[in-house]
């Protein structure tokens, strides 16, 4: 089941548009508009998320080329907000021109994809599916996922999060959805679990930051 999500700043979900399945032929589905200022459109060969920017809503769509350089600002600014993250402020490892080649190796990519949840121009939230095609292991996915502190507490993770649980359940391919968080997140393990993750393992002093180990968490979920 694949559909779009739009949420107010109250917390307020709207499905925008809903479709069974997966599409292998590239057919474009447009909704109708909820309101004056809004249409999303679905393309559902890649199950890309199209929206327009609507004033005091949240608009969660798939990154194109010209992103590229605010999802690295993006990063490169969080890395800084938080220590959850696997790299710290300005460590993100791509630069403009990597990140723009990775957007473009999302097209047509059945079991990777990114999602960013915008407020206007601005980049509230950004989600991602990282998979291989290996036979053996292309039916799992790694969900990362960041919300910018200011936007969070307002249910965009729990969208985001559930948009890709939904795309994986209808791409065909994904099985299985995997995580890494550590151990003292606890508002990020709670949250997991209420999606029907659970801990498959604990790695031992997998971090190392200002002088102290941290524990991490595996987590998983089968979705079929």
């Amino acid at each position: 089941m694949v559909y779009a999500t739009v949420a107010d700043n109250k917390n307020n979900f709207t499905n925008i548009i809903q479709t069974d399945g997966f599409m292998k032929n590239k057919i474009n589905y447009t909704a109708r508009q909820i309101s004056s200022a809004m249409s999303i459109t679905v393309n559902k060969y890649t199950n890309i998320y199209k929206g327009g920017t609507v004033m005091g809503k949240i608009t969660y769509r798939n990154p194109v080329v010209e992103d590229a350089e605010r999802i690295v600002e993006f990063y490169n600014y969080v890395g800084g907000e938080t220590s959850f993250l696997s790299f710290e402020k300005d460590e993100y490892p791509l630069g403009v021109k990597e990140q723009a080649e990775d957007i473009k190796g999302l097209e047509g990519n059945v079991n990777n994809t990114m999602l960013l949840a915008l407020d206007r121009e601005e980049i509230a939230g950004i989600a991602t599916i990282n998979s291989n095609h290996k036979i053996k292991s292309r039916h799992e996915g790694e969900l990362g996922i960041v919300v910018a502190k200011k936007y969070q507490g307002q249910g965009i993770g729990s969208t985001l999060i559930q948009m890709l649980i939904d795309w994986c359940k209808g791409n065909g391919v994904t099985t299985r959805i995997r995580l890494d968080t550590r151990t003292d997140n606890t508002l990020a393990v709670s949250l997991y679990l209420k999606f029907g993750f659970i801990v498959e393992g604990c790695c031992k002093n997998q971090t190392f930051l200002n002088g102290r180990y941290y524990d991490l968490y595996i987590m998983g979920m089968m979705i079929k």
